[in-house]
C-alpha cells in the first residue's frame, strides 16, 4: 500500500480474506473508506489507523478480531461510520 499514496477507497467486502491487516494501510494519507467486512481477518485492530486522518468509513464487522480496539480511533477528525460488529 506504500506505492498507493493518492489511494482513497479500498473496499474488500465478503471476499474471504485472512491474516493481519497490514501495519501501513494508512500509507496513503488520504485514505477516506477502509471496508473489509465479512472476511476472516484476525488478531488485534492495530494502532495503523491513527494516521488515516481523512478516514470517514471504517468498517471491520465480521472478522475474527480480539483485543482492545485503541482508543486513537475514536478520535479520528472525520470519522463518521466505525463498525467491529460480529
Amino acid at each position: 500500500l506504500d506505492k498507493c499514496p493518492n489511494l482513497a477507497f479500498l473496499d474488500l467486502p465478503h471476499n474471504k480474506l485472512n491474516g493481519t491487516i497490514p501495519s501501513n494501510i494508512c500509507g496513503s494519507p488520504y485514505l477516506i473508506s477502509f471496508d473489509v467486512h465479512n472476511n476472516s481477518f484476525s488478531g488485534s485492530v492495530e494502532t495503523s489507523f491513527n494516521n488515516c486522518t481523512f478516514l470517514n468509513n471504517l468498517n471491520l464487522s465480521h472478522n475474527r478480531f480480539s483485543g482492545p480496539i485503541p482508543g486513537q480511533i475514536g478520535v479520528l477528525p472525520r470519522l463518521t461510520k466505525f463498525d467491529v460488529s460480529s
